[in-house]
């Protein structure tokens, strides 16, 4: 089969190669990889890995083979999930309990949003304790996260003030939860805006410049906390299945809709990251795996360089 991996003479660092077929463990999945999106974090992973390591996390597709420990979804189902690695591919081993159910009606597209960045949104919204009613600002809303949890946040009763704009200053002292997906400097920004007692959770790090805080600036803050969120530590009693289930059905019932800035064919993978890294994309980058016929003597082409795509795909 084909799959991308990290290939330091190109730059982007990603080129197409023939790899082997997954041998699944006995407690994982094969799946057929219909979708995958991207996330900030593998712009990092792909600059110091080692050539030949294989990138991708977020998926959805169809289970060609099923668990051989019979846990998880049967041969034939659409699911969602989140691979330690390799889903940058045709196929990928998947364990079973990081997979879950996809209905008919939920596009592969949108549904491969839904790993890192839509477990992101709905455990940093849960992070914030019972929020309806009450004054919910997002900083950085513009990103796939960001939109998420303002649509999550917005459901659960809060009033929500989305901020997508570095400059922006948030009214001061008015809110009880600030969600800050930009962290650095923009932490001093989350800090002013919140109420005595209030909740931030800080779970993004995309301003370079460092936070300069002390104990006064939390003057007329007082009781104040800081809750930090990372995706790859954060246990929720519902695991990761439990997690994609309930945001999987929340997309179907039409109450969450991932924005999807770019969408590239994943054989074009260096187009879609030249548009992450770019930092101009409005929510999520996609790349699609549509279904091709192959001949045994094909041979893999290494990704050829491409002008950055626009945010508007």
């Amino acid at each position: 089969m084909f799959a991308l991996i990290r290939d330091g003479r190109v730059d982007p660092p990603v080129s197409l190669a023939e790899v082997p077929e997954p041998e699944p463990a006995e407690d994982e999945a094969v799946v057929e990889v219909r979708a995958s999106s991207l996330n900030r974090g593998e712009l990092a992973l792909l600059a110091a890995r080692p050539d030949g390591w294989r990138p991708g996390q977020d998926l959805a597709g169809v289970v060609t083979q099923a668990a051989a420990s019979g846990e998880g979804p049967g041969v034939g189902t659409r699911v969602v999930g989140v691979a330690e690695g390799g889903a940058w591919s045709e196929r990928v081993a998947v364990a079973a309990g990081r997979l879950t159910a996809l209905e008919e009606g939920v596009s592969f597209e949108d549904a491969a949003t839904l790993g890192i960045a839509g477990r992101t949104a709905l455990n940093i919204v849960r992070l914030a304790g019972p929020i309806l009613g009450r004054r919910v600002l997002i900083l950085g809303a513009s990103g796939g996260v960001g939109h998420l949890a303002v649509q999550l946040a917005a459901a659960a009763g809060a009033r929500v003030t989305a901020h997508v704009l570095a400059g922006e200053e948030p009214e001061p002292s008015a809110f009880d939860v600030v969600l800050d997906g930009v962290g650095g400097a923009s932490l001093g920004r989350a800090v002013r805006a919140i109420r005595p007692g209030g909740t931030i959770v800080l779970f993004g790090a995309t301003d370079p410049e460092p936070a300069t805080l002390t104990l006064l600036d939390f003057i007329g803050h007082e009781g104040a906390r800081i809750q930090t969120y990372f995706s790859y530590a954060q246990a929720h009693p519902n695991g990761v299945a439990g997690d994609l289930r309930a945001l999987a059905e929340l997309l179907q019932q039409g109450r969450v809709k991932p924005t999807i800035g770019v969408t590239v064919d994943w054989r074009d993978a260096d187009r879609a990251l030249v548009a992450l890294r770019s930092g101009e994309v409005a929510g999520k980058v996609v790349l699609t795996f549509p279904a091709r016929s192959r001949t045994a003597e094909e041979e893999p082409r290494t990704v050829a360089a491409a002008a950055p795509a626009s945010a508007g795909g």
